[in-house]
């Protein structure tokens, strides 16, 4: 999903933790379809820039959102996305399954939200 079809959905009046969920889908459908390019997986990621949540709590420096909410922390900290962005920039290589398992544990996150 691109920055520009998150706005408008956000515009169009769905859900910023759905339309995030969805992200996060799609780059577990990527992984689990292209096991040799996970790595392009990191390219759809594009950080706040294709997030629901970012795209509606951003401007308050995450304060309404619900996973700063979730975690006491802003900017995804403290949350599964941490680990994600660390095997990026810190794992020149890491295997797929850590990949995978990471991407599990956001998407696994992000759901226990709306659940609550």
């Amino acid at each position: 999903m691109t920055p520009e079809q998150v706005k408008q959905r956000l515009a169009d009046g769905e859900d910023p933790l759905d339309l995030s969920i969805e992200k996060w889908v799609d780059m577990e459908l990527f992984v689990i379809n292209n096991p040799s390019r996970y790595m392009d997986v990191f390219d759809m990621e594009q950080g706040d820039d294709n997030c629901g949540l970012c795209h509606r709590h951003r401007k308050d420096r995450c304060q309404t959102c619900p996973v700063a909410n979730a975690t006491g922390t802003p900017l995804c900290g403290g949350s599964p996305y941490s680990t994600f962005v660390n095997l990026l920039h810190y794992d020149s290589h890491p295997a797929s399954s850590m990949v995978l398992g990471a991407i599990r544990a956001e998407l696994a996150f992000l759901r226990s939200l709306k659940e609550d």
